[in-house]
């Protein structure tokens, strides 16, 4: 634990005496100012979560359009394979 001088000490309590006889100016405003930030944490976290499900979205979208590509080239080409192969086999 820390060790705390008089001299500290004393500069503490004057200082909360202060705050006693004064108020606590300026504590509204930064109440106000925290809760905003609160705020704009929460917008902040929205946006990451929508911008992450954007981006697994558009990753499910590729990998359908990959399946498609290679199912539009590898049926073709197997077709004329298959079809080369009978024309080898018909002429031996």
């Amino acid at each position: 634990m820390t060790d705390v001088t008089r001299a500290e000490f004393d500069a503490l309590s004057l200082r909360v005496s202060w705050l006693d006889e004064h108020g606590t100016r300026g504590i509204g405003a930064l109440q106000i100012q925290v809760t905003e930030l609160a705020k704009d944490m929460a917008r902040l976290e929205k946006g990451q979560d929508d911008h992450v499900k954007l981006h697994e979205t558009e990753a499910r979208e590729r990998k359908g359009d990959r399946r498609w590509v290679v199912a539009s080239v590898l049926i073709p080409t197997l077709a004329v394979v298959v079809s080369a192969g009978g024309i080898i086999l018909a002429l031996h």
